[in-house]
């Protein structure tokens, strides 16, 4: 848990080795990831954006600090054995606070950047990528942060749309309605607060911006 930031190095090294190899090149380079992926995303985009042209962020988990100091969110304890316990661990606390996208983004050129997300999830909550795209606006410099509502009928949202296999869970109410295609029209969700749910801030939280 304490070796997450190899995740963000290792793939933005991946994306050096394709351009200095010539296999493609900045203006084509896109990169996609959702969820825990979208964190990647996020982190990505603050440390070596300047390698994309764009970047899709689907449910991305971009303020995991607040989610991690949240217990009673529905994926915040079963998931400390993974995150850490910043609660608790005034370590992991800082590492978590140094790789956070919301928490570690800077006045400096970005990709453009779509993130998707549903106010209808239940896992990863709209707010942190909605928080994320409204400091983006506000702070950052380059490209396009676009945040689009997708709204599916499936009560979890987007992150919670679908077993292993991709398949629908059959447990859940209105599993057997289609997802509408990405090629469908959505409907833009542009956000320009910075929201976040209320989080309990541990003793070594320093400044009200720290956890929220």
């Amino acid at each position: 848990m304490l070796h997450k930031r190899n995740t963000f190095t290792d793939f933005i090294a991946v994306a050096d080795h394709l351009l200095d190899h010539n296999l493609t090149s900045r203006d084509t380079l896109v990169a996609l990831g959702g969820s825990a992926g979208g964190l990647l995303m996020g982190a990505v985009a603050n440390l070596g954006g300047d390698r994309f042209k764009a970047i899709e962020a689907n449910v991305p988990f971009v303020d995991p600090l607040t989610s991690m100091l949240m217990p009673e969110l529905p994926l915040t304890v079963p998931e400390w054995e993974e995150w850490g316990k910043p609660l608790a661990d005034k370590d992991v606390y800082d590492y978590m606070a140094g790789y956070a996208p919301t928490k570690t983004l800077r006045q400096k050129p970005h990709p453009n950047i779509l993130a998707l997300t549903s106010i209808n999830d239940t896992r990863v909550l709209y707010v942190e990528p909605a928080k994320w795209i409204a400091q983006l606006r506000a702070t950052a410099t380059g490209g396009k942060f676009l945040l689009k509502n997708r709204n599916g009928r499936r009560p979890r949202g987007v992150s919670g749309a679908t077993k292993a296999g991709g398949k629908p869970p059959s447990d859940t109410p209105g599993s057997s309605i289609k997802q509408p295609e990405r090629s469908n029209k959505m409907s833009d969700f542009m956000i320009f607060l910075s929201l976040s749910p209320t989080a309990p801030q541990p003793p070594w939280a320093v400044g009200p911006d720290m956890c929220c």
